[in-house]
């Protein structure tokens, strides 16, 4: 055995320990992160730094954990042409770039990510608080929404219990029409509005002298008032044409004489017991030293 071989594998022993202890602490984070993160198997292993150089710390590393272990070098995928400076001399120290890779490829989700800054986390933190603000409120008028459904519903059943007695009432109610029913109602109705004819034909000249009187103003004087109205007869009422003829002086300022009897006019027009009024007749006349004015007026009666 060579001298260096020899000094090798005692080198080898006194850093077994050590090695002994990364593998253990290397399976239980593979471990942890097999049952929290992700449950696909870890097919490789990558290893960094000064011990990246010693294949027989990568090959024991690997047997003990029965995994493939390879050394990580950024610059191992790259051309020849590329792996060395612009002179040829050198090649680029890829274990350099390893800690600037796992910080680029770093996951806020799994590992601190090292790129993440605070303005990052500021943003995220708002838009984390902004989600749950808008997902409470559109919760809350889901509910609400919900309970004007559900009270609507109620109302609904309510009405519908309400009207299905109505209902089976309605369709229970059948009556038979014939020709004796018929006959019957018809003549009790002519008869009602033969009783509230006579009733109505009674009391209308009372109510037509009672409207009269109520209406006239003070500066008109009735002389004479004469309706003609018709009769009710047996079987239906008559539809001769009922009039009031109107005969009365107005007194006062002469100038005022066409104004009062328009007036007049106007107040009959108004009443709910008269129409087209009209002025038949109308004159000046002397008395007492003064002027008044007799007019003629017919009124149809409604």
């Amino acid at each position: 055995m060579t001298p260096d071989l020899r000094r090798e594998k005692l080198v080898f022993g006194m850093v077994k320990p050590a090695l002994d202890r990364v593998v253990r602490q290397v399976e239980m984070t593979l471990e942890h992160f097999g049952l929290n993160f992700d449950k696909s198997p870890i097919d490789n292993v990558y290893i960094s730094g000064d011990l990246s150089t010693k294949k027989s710390v990568a090959t024991y590393i690997g047997k003990e954990l029965g995994l493939h272990v390879e050394a990580m070098d950024p610059f191992g995928n790259l051309p020849e042409s590329q792996a060395t400076d612009p002179s040829g001399k050198t090649a680029p120290a890829g274990d350099l770039f390893v800690p600037a890779a796992g910080m680029a490829l770093s996951d806020s989700e799994i590992t601190p990510n090292f790129i993440f800054t605070y303005v990052h986390k500021s943003k995220k933190a708002f838009t984390k608080r902004f989600n749950q603000v808008a997902n409470v409120i559109f919760i809350g008028l889901i509910l609400v929404a919900m309970g004007v459904f559900y009270f609507q519903t109620q109302q609904v059943s309510a009405i519908k219990d309400q009207t299905r007695p109505l209902e089976m009432e309605l369709a229970a109610y059948s009556p038979k029409l014939d020709r004796n029913l018929m006959a019957a109602v018809t003549g009790e109705t002519v008869r009602k509005m033969q009783i509230h004819s006579a009733a109505a034909g009674y009391y209308l000249p009372a109510a037509v002298l009672a409207e009269i009187l109520e209406i006239t103003p003070d500066n008109v004087k009735l002389t004479s008032v004469q309706a003609i109205l018709g009769s009710v007869a047996k079987q239906k009422i008559e539809k001769s044409v009922k009039v009031l003829n109107i005969e009365g002086l107005i007194t006062g300022n002469s100038r005022y004489f066409e104004r009062n009897i328009t007036e007049y006019l106007v107040r009959l027009k108004k009443s709910p017991l008269f129409k087209q009024p009209q002025v038949k007749e109308k004159q000046i006349l002397e008395k007492d030293g003064g002027e008044i004015m007799r007019f003629v007026l017919s009124v149809a009666i409604i």
